[in-house]
């Protein structure tokens, strides 16, 4: 079976020009497989699963699309488009697509998942890691079933140092490096306002006073209307208001790190559980109501903007109907980490795991059944442990765990995936597509 690539850059096309390159709006060589390449038709079976699909993965379009978009003329051109991949695929006999992306979080990836799906391909993503901003190939199987790490030894790289650095900084509580730092302009509300505001009359007047006929009608948000950003902000400010008002505590048997939202750690990733309301609720009810539940929220859901994703668009997630439900539910607010925490994919499990510490995840992480970390179904044994009680034993099963699905599988990241900034060292780039090459050989040969 056949490789594809999915929009690489016209460096990684050109490096592995033996392989089909496929594209939804635009292209770089003569190889590469045109949007006007594909089929007009598709078959029934392919138009069943693409519906399914978009149908799983409405927040993904709600956060690129926004709330004015037709959520019918959405869907229809996402069959239409995904069913005519899918029919290519087939065609072409593709057994694996690569997508240069940590996890399926946009438009455009979705598409070619569903298509994949559709036509029985693997899908493979190139995922970010904390070690080292490294990157690990991992199938993507979806939001019902965690991912896989792709087998095999195709990279030169020793993962034992970068994991050392890791455990480390763990040790030492150092904080992690962020791609955007919390400055008072990205968290005032009438800031947010006034630039909206600017940017919209700079673009009608261009429009309607020097008669551009040609300007772009977005603004920050691709595809939202001056409504939707002025609704998202306004909804940040209302909820940040509500959640200052909820109870707060110091002690609780488990606390929820909520995610920031909407953000790819929450959503694929995440799986099915990606509202924070409903983890509170289902770890509730998998204690039997015993246990005390306190809710931290992400740093960054009190910015309104960041310098690598505009507008966080929090307000998509965070109105104060959920403030309300936190409170109904009967979960305090707590500003630090009290007793066990719980998160969906955050890399507080590989810090607590790598010092001998449990972690409540829910989610699909890449680090899988990690030792150390606790689902669901087996919270309720924690009621009777001490969160900071380390255990040797769990630290040196985390580190061989660790150690034997990093090691020889980790790539340069000279593209920039997950990290907003591109290296253009000529060793990271060489390191990188010799190890893709030797990924993309082994997968045609199994």
């Amino acid at each position: 079976m056949k490789i594809a690539l999915i929009e690489p850059s016209a460096r990684v096309q050109t490096a592995l020009s033996q392989y089909f390159s496929l594209f939804t709006d635009h292209y770089f060589s003569p190889k590469a497989v045109k949007p006007t390449d594909y089929p007009e038709s598709y078959s029934f079976s392919d138009f069943e699963y693409c519906a399914s699909y978009f149908e799983s993965i409405s927040p993904t379009y709600t956060r690129w699309k926004g709330a004015s978009v037709s959520y019918f003329d959405l869907r229809r051109n996402f069959i239409a488009k995904a069913g005519s991949i899918a029919r290519l695929m087939q065609e072409k006999e593709i057994g694996h697509i690569i997508i240069f992306s940590s996890s399926p979080h946009h438009i455009n990836t979705e598409l070619f998942i569903a298509a994949a799906r559709a036509s029985n391909a693997r899908v493979i993503c190139l995922r970010i890691t904390v070690f080292g901003g490294k990157l690990l190939p991992i199938f993507y199987n979806g939001l019902s079933t965690p991912p896989e790490v792709v087998s095999g030894r195709y990279s030169n790289e020793d993962a034992e140092p970068l994991i050392k650095d890791f455990y480390n900084n763990a040790v030492k509580k150092l904080p992690p490096k962020i791609n955007s730092k919390s400055v008072f302009w990205k968290k005032s509300f009438t800031f947010s306002l006034l630039r909206i505001l600017y940017e919209f009359s700079k673009l009608m007047t261009k429009k309607y006073v020097l008669n551009r006929n040609n300007v772009q009608h977005s603004l920050f948000l691709d595809t939202y209307t001056i409504g939707d950003h002025l609704r998202l902000v306004f909804n940040q400010k209302v909820y940040l208001k509500a959640f200052a008002r909820l109870s707060r505590t110091d002690k609780c048997d488990f606390t929820v790190m909520a995610h920031l939202q909407p953000e790819a750690t929450s959503f694929p990733d995440g799986g099915r559980l990606y509202d924070h309301k409903l983890i509170c609720d289902l770890l509730s009810e998998a204690t039997d109501h015993k246990a005390t539940i306190a809710f931290k929220e992400h740093p960054a859901t009190f910015c309104y903007q960041s310098e690598v994703i505009g507008f966080t668009r929090v307000g998509l997630f965070r109105t104060s109907q959920f403030a309300h439900e936190i409170s109904c539910s009967k979960v305090n607010v707590t500003e630090t980490l009290q007793g066990f925490p719980v998160t969906l994919t955050g890399s507080i499990a590989l810090e607590r795991s790598l010092v001998g510490l449990k972690t409540v995840v829910l989610g699909n992480p890449w680090y899988g059944s990690l030792p150390g970390t606790v689902n669901l179904d087996d919270v309720n044994q924690l009621l009777s442990e001490c969160p900071s009680s380390a255990s040797i034993d769990l630290q040196d099963q985390a580190y061989s765990y660790l150690l034997d699905l990093l090691q020889n599988r980790l790539l340069t990241n000279p593209v920039g995936i997950g990290n907003g900034g591109k290296i253009d060292h000529s060793s990271d780039w060489t390191s990188f597509i010799d190890s893709l090459t030797k990924l993309c050989d082994d997968l045609e040969n199994s």
